[in-house]
């Protein structure tokens, strides 16, 4: 199916059939999510319940709802114009929400949202799958590996696998000697990161240390994922400052700022690589 037609692009995107049904799946997981996140904002109490536990809750619906859906589309956009570089953003999108959404199935009191929230890990991991083996590697790689400096982002990638698991240990450790009681509620993130954050990292971070093809997409979507998900920490930190009564978390601010440095930086060169890559007119 041809979706657009202007003389700039003149050959196919590097996939191996069209992403039509990955398409309709995600405007679905955008619209569900729309609607768990709006919920969320004006029901929080009954949603959430009330005090200081249930308060983040708001503001993660509202960095969803205001940052992650329209970056989302803006991926999904720059796909049907024919940029590479918008498969790499969309697939990234949808490795945000579902690590989003992961905890969120845990952490959120029993309700009306279990069920989309579900809906939304499922259509998110189903069609991120659809996208991951849509894709022609060897075309795709192609632009890619002459731009990314391969052995680099892929070591990056490999230390921040690593940063993860050294941090969580470190807050397992606490859970269990019960230093902390707070952290109990940490445990359905350490979950996400030792089935998600942990293997994806480390996986697409070797691939492109080995210069494998598929490295260059996971590598660069895994990149931009953490970008995004970084840059949503740091508007949350700022709404919960402004909004929640909470103190400014600096020394927070200044790591996570740091970490979206450490994202922004190595993908930069995918985007350079987009461009020297042949993109198209046709999803």
């Amino acid at each position: 199916m041809q979706l657009i037609n202007h003389s700039s692009c003149s050959t196919q995107l590097p996939v191996r059939y069209r992403l039509k049904p990955a398409l309709i799946l995600s405007l679905l997981i955008f619209l569900l999510t729309a609607i768990a996140a709006l919920t969320g904002i004006l029901n929080p109490g009954e949603i959430y319940g009330h005090g200081n536990s249930a308060r983040p809750f708001h503001f993660v619906d509202m960095v969803t709802l205001f940052f992650a859906l329209p970056a989302l589309l803006l991926s999904i956009l720059l796909t049907y114009h024919g940029k590479r570089i918008g498969l790499i953003c969309w697939a990234g999108m949808l490795y945000y929400l579902l690590y989003n959404y992961i905890p969120l199935v845990f952490d959120v009191p029993f309700g009306i949202l279990l069920l989309p929230y579900l809906f939304i890990n499922a259509l998110s991991l189903g069609t991120l799958i659809i996208i991951l083996t849509a894709i022609d590697v060897k075309r795709f790689a192609s632009g890619f590996d002459s731009t990314v400096p391969a052995r680099v982002t892929g070591g990056i990638l490999i230390g921040l696998g690593f940063f993860v698991i050294l941090h969580q240990a470190g807050d397992i450790i606490m859970v269990i000697s019960n230093v902390s009681k707070e952290l109990q509620s940490g445990i359905s993130l350490i979950f996400a990161d030792f089935i998600l954050a942990i293997p994806s990292l480390f996986g697409a971070g070797i691939l492109l240390w080995q210069k494998r093809s598929f490295g260059y997409f996971t590598g660069g979507a895994i990149y931009f994922a953490y970008g995004m998900l970084c840059i949503g920490l740091l508007l949350f930190y700022i709404l919960e400052t402004l909004f929640g009564g909470v103190d400014f978390d600096f020394v927070g601010f200044i790591i996570i700022s740091i970490m979206t440095i450490f994202c922004a930086v190595p993908f930069t060169f995918f985007i350079i690589g987009s461009r020297f890559a042949v993109d198209n007119d046709q999803f």
